[in-house]
Order: C-alpha cells, then sequence, then structure tokens
C-alpha cells in the first residue's frame, strides 16, 4: 500500500506514478504494464531505505542535480 509520505521519501516512486496518472483516463496496456512494474518494485524494495543514527556531530552532506526551473 502506497502512503503519503512516499511523496517525500520515494522521489522514485512519486515521479513514476505522476507519469502514469497523467493517463488515467485514457489507459493503455502499457500503463497497466508500468503500474504492475511500480507495484513489483514495491515488493521487492519494501526493506531497503536509509538509516539515520542521531548522534552529537550529525551532519548530512546532500548534493542534487536541479536547477528548480531556473
Amino acid at each position: 500500500m502506497l502512503k503519503f509520505s512516499q511523496g517525500h521519501t520515494r522521489p522514485d516512486i512519486l515521479f513514476a506514478l505522476s507519469q502514469c496518472s497523467t493517463y488515467i483516463h485514457h489507459r493503455t496496456n502499457m500503463h497497466n504494464m508500468a503500474l504492475k512494474n511500480i507495484g513489483r518494485y514495491l515488493l521487492t524494495t519494501s526493506e531497503k531505505g536509509i538509516i539515520l543514527k542521531p548522534t552529537a556531530q550529525l551532519t548530512i552532506d546532500c548534493y542534487v542535480d536541479a536547477d528548480f526551473a531556473g
């Protein structure tokens, strides 16, 4: 079951589902196959994730490749 928090924690799923949802009224077999693939991906990666263990000196370095449409 897809939880709402995955929009922030699983951007890969958010992007794939948003692409499929644009064709919700004119869905084809290709879109159905894509949704099945997303479901399989969720089943196989449900135990994956990032675990942060807080310490006194927790620092997070983040590098992204985005220009925010600028």
